[in-house]
């Protein structure tokens, strides 16, 4: 045990490496790194019963099964710890876990992953190795909870394109599916999040908005084929949709298969449309069969993302 235990006073600082060291101050711990505040320990897991120790696979899992109860109904004072007793289990708890290589199932994910990020940040070349190591073995566990919060957390910027790519077959929860649509949307790797789009399509083919979100992504990204065979599966679902109608309409006049562009306007006539922009379909059809005989294609694909987007945003408005 740690000498720092023994002390009939506790220390105000416990230095667990060159990069770690812990502090006791106004009762609370605070974590440094390099000498600079980090993070304040707020709670420690300390009521798992010993029976059960062995039922979890990593502390993430204790302290989704008993941490938020226990937090909120039994407090660590109520337990007869003192704030200096709770320091040294904090003291305790990461000494383990940083003798075993920063090993997160031995640290919560909500700490462990910000601080190898730190840790890495400043040069440490343990937490460095550890980092990637680290997010793709806790990603293939299939936990819900700790694939979104990688995924929300931005720790997948860490690996290799390949490393990602294996790992979609690891997903088996479409609100992970989903938050992974949304990272690469952000980070606009457009590829990518139509890959996860077709995932969550696939596990949830009936969702209205995923459809949709993907056949625009399609169009953004100017694959017409794909866009138009995710337009006609939004109209096997829902025949007088307006918006794969219009959006058919154009795609198949950019196609040139003005035939079936006559027959999405003329089911697009027959149906109540939402966009009052669009209600003059006389000329939204002569609009679009001029462009044809003029033979405007030239910036063709341009023309589709931006008129693709501006109907898209006024759809989700």
């Amino acid at each position: 045990m740690l000498k720092l235990l023994r002390k009939k006073y506790p220390m105000v600082k416990f230095k667990l490496n060159d990069f770690l060291t812990l502090r006791f101050e106004h009762n609370k711990t605070v974590i440094y790194v390099k000498n600079e505040p980090f993070k304040i320990c707020k709670y420690l897991l300390t009521n798992v019963p010993l029976t059960e120790v062995n039922d979890f696979e990593s502390i993430d899992q204790a302290s989704e099964f008993y941490g938020k109860q226990l937090e909120y109904e039994i407090t660590p004072k109520e337990v007869g710890l003192t704030p200096e007793e709770e320091f040294r289990g904090h003291c305790s708890n990461l000494q383990v876990w940083a003798e075993n290589n920063y090993d997160t199932l031995l640290c919560h994910i909500n700490l462990a992953f910000p601080l190898l990020k730190k840790l890495t940040s400043v040069g440490d070349p343990v937490a460095k190795e550890a980092l990637v190591q680290e997010i793709v073995v806790r990603f293939k566990s299939k936990s819900t909870a700790v694939q979104v919060f990688l995924i929300e957390g931005g720790f997948l910027s860490f690996l290799e394109d390949d490393y990602v790519d294996d790992l979609f077959q690891c997903i088996v929860d479409k609100k992970v599916l989903h938050s992974l649509a949304g990272y690469y949307g952000r980070s606009q790797n457009l590829r990518s999040e139509i890959k996860a789009l077709n995932s969550l399509v696939q596990m949830d083919s009936k969702n209205y908005t995923n459809n949709m979100v993907l056949a625009n992504r399609y169009i953004r990204n100017n694959d017409t084929k794909n866009a138009i065979l995710a337009f006609r599966k939004i109209l096997m679902l829902y025949p007088y949709d307006e918006m794969a109608l219009f959006f058919l309409s154009h795609l198949y006049t950019f196609e040139r298969k003005s035939s079936k562009a006559k027959k999405m306007l003329a089911r697009l006539k027959n149906s109540k449309i939402k966009f009052a922009k669009y209600k003059n379909l006389s000329a939204l059809d002569r609009g679009m069969y001029k462009l044809l005989k003029l033979n405007a294609f030239d910036r063709v694909g341009d023309f589709r993302y931006r008129a693709s987007e501006e109907i898209f945003e006024t759809w989700k408005a």
